[in-house]
């Protein structure tokens, strides 16, 4: 018996052969892609700046063989991707004696752009799957007014992508984006390199008071999934990364009443602080009340201007983060009476878009501090040693008269 186990080990060793054929040398196996003309940004040191317009890429894609010969006699078509960025030009190029040269027209496109190109075939004829890449293309990340400027309001250019943000990165380019505000479900960053209502803040929705972000932080990195709330952008999904800390946060910025009525010109305050002067509350109709009810958003006027015929308007949220100034109950059939409205010189607060509102702007109070001194409550000491949850979304009624705990209502039964 042990002088046939070597001869059974052998016949095992046999039975375990593969034979692998070698590939068709006539097949594509692989694609050359190379520039005709150097593009800018081939230099990582000197990347070429993000742009929403289209640059074009003049190409050469050499189809290959085993032997990394160029096939003369392939024709078909290749299939084109570029990533991350926006191909403008047709998914697909004819290539003729195995060589393929033309424009690719690319937009939006940032950090590491490259050019692929596969023979991916038909549905009748499946390809080879050969690929090729282009060498990467150097650009630099875009600023929160490129994820805000559109030509709509109610939408970005990068909705529903993955986007990182150009922040405080020890670059050239560098840009002082800012935390301005920290709410119960994020919070609010300003780009101060570019001025003033230029498109210059964003929402960061974390879901969640997010950890370890104060006002004041100033962020190298920024990045998350674009999306549009009822028009208003956020992050979504976010990471970032803090720089530095204790930053001086920049003053409410005046915002001019008298583009409260031009949306396309308010959006580029959006997700900003601004201070609004001589506001009076203005329940008028019976649908204010309904939106203060389950909103918690009270109409204010700007006296003295007009939007059309009707008095220019805005609504104002406090009940997150200051509960104790309120109105009078009020109903559909029994709206508060003037002798229940409020005057004040100023308001301060982050302006957000609500798409379907009317008014479809909302100025959003972060504390007390926030209303003239002698509009504040007499708890506004208090409110500012334990704070509130923060601005944006109002819990129902039901949980507003809960206690809190880090801004999570609980029993204390």
């Amino acid at each position: 018996m042990r002088a046939l186990l070597p001869s059974l080990i052998v016949v095992a060793l046999v039975g375990c052969v593969t034979v692998h054929e070698h590939p068709d040398a006539d097949a594509p196996l692989t694609l050359a892609v190379t520039f005709e003309e150097e593009p800018e940004g081939l230099d990582p040191a000197n990347p070429a700046a993000f742009s929403h317009e289209p640059r074009e890429y003049l190409v050469r894609v050499e189809v290959l063989d085993a032997d990394r010969r160029v096939i003369p006699d392939y024709e078909g078509l290749l299939t084109i991707k570029a990533t991350p960025g926006e191909l403008l030009t047709a998914p697909n190029v004819a290539v003729d004696q195995g060589v393929f040269t033309g424009r690719i027209e690319v937009a939006r496109a940032y950090d590491e752009l490259r050019i692929w190109f596969s023979d991916e075939g038909t549905d009748a004829e499946p390809g080879s799957f050969a690929t090729g890449v282009s060498p990467a293309i150097h650009i630099d990340l875009p600023t929160i007014t490129d994820v805000q400027t559109s030509d709509s309001v109610v939408e970005s250019h990068f909705e529903h992508e993955y986007v990182p943000i150009k922040g405080w990165d020890g670059t050239p380019t560098q840009r002082d984006m800012v935390v301005t505000t920290v709410s119960n479900d994020g919070f609010y960053v300003t780009d101060r390199t570019g001025g003033p209502g230029t498109y210059n803040s964003l929402f960061v929705f974390s879901f969640s008071r997010p950890d370890g972000i104060v006002v004041g932080d100033r962020l190298s990195k920024l990045s998350g999934i674009v999306s549009e709330f009822l028009g208003y952008t956020e992050l979504g999904f976010p990471t970032w990364k803090v720089a530095d800390r204790n930053n001086v946060v920049d003053e409410p910025y005046l915002l001019d009443p008298t583009i409260v009525c031009d949306s396309p010109e308010m959006e580029k305050w959006e997700a900003s602080v601004v201070r609004l002067e001589g506001l009076r509350s203005d329940f008028s109709s019976g649908s204010d009340c309904l939106d203060y009810a389950e909103h918690a958003q009270w109409p204010a006027v700007l006296e003295g201007f007009e939007c059309g015929n009707q008095p220019a308007r805005i609504s104002v949220v406090n009940e997150n983060t200051v509960p104790s100034f309120n109105f009078p109950p009020c109903s559909l059939s029994d709206p508060p009476g003037d002798e229940h409205d409020v005057q004040v010189d100023y308001l301060v607060g982050v302006l957000r878009h609500l798409r379907f509102a009317s008014p479809p702007w909302i100025l959003e109070v972060r504390s007390c501090l926030d209303f003239p001194p002698e509009h504040r409550p007499a708890d506004c000491e208090q409110l500012l040693m334990r704070p509130p949850s923060g601005p944006r979304i109002a819990p129902a009624r039901y949980y507003r008269d809960l206690v809190t705990c880090e801004g999570v209502p609980y029993r204390l039964d």
